[in-house]
């Protein structure tokens, strides 16, 4: 039945892990973190190729969305003390981001502009 449902495009992994990594790097979560949800999804190694390229190519994106939600860098109102940016950069590490990216915002002054690195 299941492959009768794949012949007949109902369950298609690679959209599906597509649709999960966007939505997943939508609400600022970072590759590693999407390369878990696809794991646990039980998405094959190989179908999630185009997924997780999307989550690197948003990756600054959703480091972005995730500073701004949590008020963190220049999204915060005031500098933090170094015990609260560490758990900061925590944080940004638990959500599945790199680690030179999270030290980037986790380090920016309050309404500093951060660009994007290469």
């Amino acid at each position: 039945m299941i492959e009768k449902f794949v012949d007949l495009g109902y369950i298609d992994d690679p959209l599906y892990a597509k649709s999960r990594a966007a939505d997943l790097t939508a609400r600022g979560y970072g590759k590693r973190r999407v390369t878990q949800a696809l794991y646990q999804a039980g998405i094959a190694e190989g179908d999630d190729f185009d997924a997780l390229q999307l989550s690197d190519a948003k990756k600054w994106e959703a480091a972005s969305t995730f500073a701004r939600k949590k008020s963190i860098g220049p999204f915060a109102l005031e500098p933090h003390e170094p015990d609260k940016r560490r758990k900061q950069l925590q944080a940004f590490l638990r959500a599945g981001h790199d680690f030179a990216i999270a030290s980037r915002f986790v380090a920016a002054a309050p309404g500093e502009t951060i660009d994007e690195m290469d």
